[in-house]
This record gives structure tokens, C-alpha cells and sequence, in this order.
């Protein structure tokens, strides 16, 4: 703090290691957004984040910049706080894994995820039990009985 930044690559294992520190304590408070602000130059760097993602029910949403200079190395040398020279952003540009998402969106986490569901769930019911021919026409010939069923787990 108040200190001059000097980046040093000897500390780069400990500093990725500090990163996903804090990402698994984020995840253990449930905070709803997590943002890991890291170069993950290949697939496998993000690995970790993913499988965090995945198995504590948070959606992953990889953000790439979109900046006319976001493959410009002499650019992004001159940019970044780590002294990190052009030639070996040029290194790591050519290095790039391109990561491509199966779909495009922003999710919740499980805790609001279920807030959200239950409070639509009795938005349903409500429209069932006050909108004459609604359940048919919505559920079906079993009507209301369909509530119950998997595709609408009763949630309380």
C-alpha cells in the first residue's frame, strides 16, 4: 500500500495462488457476482475458475475486451500496470487460447436462483387459482396436479 508496484515473475505461482484464494472465499460468503480480473492467456489457466464456478453453482461469463488495440502489443505494453515489456506480449498474444462458450447470458447464483423461482412459482399459482381456464390452458389437461410433477418441483 503506498508502495511502488514492481513486478517480478519469480512471484507470479504465489500471486495466482492469492487469486484463487480469494475466488474460493468469495464463493464460501455466496457473493452473488465474482469477477477475476487475470490474464488467462490459455485454456487451462481458467480451469480453476470454471470447475469453482461448477461446482458451487455459479454461471460462468468469460469477458474479453472488445478494444481496437486488444491484440496491440505495443499498445498494451504501454497500458499495463506490471511493466510487462512488448516482446513478450507479443509472445503471449500468439499464445492466445480463444475460448468459445456454448451459450451467451447472465445467471444468478443457487441462493437467488431459488428466490426468483419461488417467488414465480407463486405468481403461477396465484394466476391458477384467480384466471378461470388458465391451469388448462397452461398446464394442461391434469391441471393443477401438474404443479407437482418434475417439471414444477414444489419449492416452499
Amino acid at each position: 500500500m503506498g508502495g511502488e508496484y514492481k513486478f517480478r515473475s519469480d512471484d507470479l505461482g504465489c500471486a495466482h495462488r492469492y487469486c484463487q484464494e480469494k475466488a474460493e472465499e468469495a464463493v464460501r460468503n455466496q457473493v452473488n457476482v465474482i469477477i477475476i480480473d487475470n490474464t488467462n492467456v490459455k485454456r487451462w489457466e481458467m480451469k480453476f475458475y470454471m470447475d469453482l464456478a461448477r461446482h458451487n453453482f455459479y454461471h460462468l461469463v468469460i469477458v474479453q475486451p472488445k478494444t481496437a488495440w486488444r491484440d496491440d502489443p505495443k499498445v498494451l505494453s504501454s497500458r499495463n500496470t506490471h511493466n510487462v515489456n512488448e516482446v513478450t506480449i507479443r509472445k503471449k498474444i500468439k499464445e492466445f487460447e480463444d475460448y468459445v462458450p456454448f451459450y451467451y447470458a447472465w445467471f444468478l447464483n443457487k441462493k437467488d436462483s431459488l428466490m426468483v423461482y419461488k417467488k414465480c412459482y407463486k405468481c403461477l399459482v396465484e394466476c391458477i387459482e384467480s384466471i378461470p381456464g388458465f391451469s388448462y390452458d397452461v398446464l394442461g389437461p391434469g391441471g393443477q396436479g401438474n404443479l407437482r410433477g418434475k417439471n414444477f418441483p414444489c419449492v416452499s
